[in-house]
């Protein structure tokens, strides 16, 4: 499933995204900034990136996705769970607003 991050903070940030069960009661891990496989999303961007995260509501309502976002100097501007109806109701669009 595509997901779009829009960078509106005035630094470039990275993020990660993946799936966990619904009874995961854990935190967002972090990785730092120099790790994240995603490319950096530059201030004013918008990028687009696949996920394995499934297209239908069916298949997808079993899971949360953790979703974690950093600076550079890996400070962390989100760090929260999705569900996939929350998601699709983002229109699969992750914005990052400057703190």
């Amino acid at each position: 499933m595509p997901v779009n991050v829009e960078n509106r903070t005035s630094v470039p940030v990275k993020m990660a995204l993946w799936e966990v069960d619904l009874d995961y009661t854990g935190t967002p891990y972090v990785e730092s900034y120099a790790k994240l496989d995603i490319p950096p999303v530059l201030p004013g961007e918008v990028i687009k990136f696949y996920t394995l995260i499934p297209p239908g509501r069916k298949q997808g309502i079993r899971e949360k996705y953790p979703v974690t976002v950093i600076t550079e100097s890996d400070t962390i501007l989100l760090q929260r769970f999705f569900t996939w109806d929350e998601l699709n109701e983002m229109n699969w669009t992750i914005i990052i607003e400057p703190q």
